[in-house]
């Protein structure tokens, strides 16, 4: 469980400052997880039993490139070979 925030904090005042990774919360037990920054290349998604845990996932956007280039260069080789 991550530590109460200190009464010290101090709030960001420039973008420089500020951390956006993606907040987990579950307001009935009182949890809150506040998970890395992503990339344009893979995300933090809330999971686990409670939903207040960080799990590591790929942007859908690459799954779909990675596909797309196999599913391509399948047609390729095939036609290579038959041809």
């Amino acid at each position: 469980e991550p530590p109460p925030v200190s009464l010290n904090f101090t709030r960001p005042n420039t973008w420089s400052d500020k951390h956006f990774g993606q907040w987990c919360r579950n307001l009935s037990l009182n949890r809150h997880t506040q998970c890395p920054s992503g990339s344009p290349f893979h995300w933090y998604i809330c999971c686990g039993e409670t939903m207040t845990d960080c799990c590591f996932g790929i942007q859908t956007w690459l799954i779909i490139m990675l596909f797309s280039i196999f599913g391509v260069c399948s047609i390729f080789y095939f036609l290579k070979i038959f041809n």
